[in-house]
């Protein structure tokens, strides 16, 4: 008698080994866009609280107060800064957006672009997307 595998065994086997694989592929993709989103949002919420500390903290000190308005997080004002450069917060920040000061220097709106997710605030509520540039 022949000892070892028939052929048909080791495909079997072999086929079975590639779908397991697959499900657990395809899983961990999910999981890892999943854990991306909910990155973004977190750093989202993060910038829009320290705008509104920055624009609070230059009114109440009576330093050169900004105005309502829009701003875009990554081009300069008048003085040369970028929204960004203003707050310099560590960590990660917006690469393109813009956000909406209102009267009462408080966050109205906004929309930042994280790598692959574009994160909305309006009204105290946000919204992550995919950002459909990349990907």
């Amino acid at each position: 008698m022949k000892k070892g595998f028939t052929l048909i065994e080791l495909l079997a086997t072999l086929s079975l080994l590639l779908v397991i694989t697959s499900i657990a592929v395809l899983d961990y993709n999910k999981r890892v866009n999943k854990a991306d989103s909910k990155a973004a949002l977190t750093n989202a919420k993060s910038y829009v609280s320290e705008v509104n500390k920055l624009f609070l903290k230059r009114d109440l000190n009576e330093l050169e107060p900004l105005e309502a308005g829009v701003y875009q997080v990554n081009s300069p004002n008048a003085n040369g800064e970028s929204l960004n450069d203003m707050l310099g917060v560590s960590g990660t920040i917006p690469t393109e957006g813009e956000v909406t000061i209102n009267e009462d220097y408080q966050v109205s709106s906004a929309t930042l672009k994280y790598k692959l997710y574009i994160v909305t605030y309006e009204n105290g509520e946000y919204d992550v997307s995919k950002n459909q540039k990349n990907g």
